[in-house]
């Protein structure tokens, strides 16, 4: 009996051992199915995915280059745009400046027109009394003494008719 409980054990364990190397069996054919899986799964990648995306790369590298010497030329003209600007201002002081200067200047000139206006009238009345006076004298063969002087009304200035530009 001795023999036949060792040899029973050595049964039993030949038996584990099978059962042992068929399930590590199994496993390895699991292995090997997956890892040619991921090989498969590699090589799509390294054959198909992998360039497509290193050509997608490229396009957008050079949408970027495009991108980035829009960005400097946009920047350069708006430069270009706020010296023009700048200088347009510049020219728009100067003429309004120059403009409120000749108002001055025509403002100046129409007083001073008015001033001659009256002081001609002034003078035209003085000659024209002058030579009534030397007229009378004549007359009347003596100088001219007393006298009363009168003088006509202001003529009050007519508003313009039409639709004509004011004046400032």
């Amino acid at each position: 009996m001795y023999f036949e409980e060792v040899v029973a054990k050595a049964v039993d364990k030949a038996a584990g051992s099978a059962r042992e190397a068929e399930k590590t069996a199994r496993m390895m054919e699991d292995v090997r199915e997956r890892m040619e899986g991921l090989e498969r799964e590699h090589r799509e990648m390294k054959d198909e995915v992998i360039p497509g995306l290193q050509r997608d790369r490229d396009r957008m590298a050079a949408k970027a280059e495009k991108a980035g010497e829009l960005a400097r030329s946009m920047t350069k003209a708006f430069q270009e745009e706020k010296q023009v600007g700048r200088g347009l201002m510049d020219r728009v002081g100067h003429l309004n400046e120059a403009l409120e200067r000749v108002r001055r200047e025509l403002k100046e000139a129409r007083d001073e027109n008015v001033d001659l206006k009256e002081q001609n009238r002034d003078l035209s009345f003085f000659i024209s009394s002058q030579e009534k006076v030397k007229s009378l004298e004549g007359e009347l063969g003596e100088e001219v003494k007393e006298g009363t002087l009168s003088l006509p009304e202001p003529k009050p200035e007519k508003g313009k008719k039409g639709k004509g530009k004011k004046k400032a």
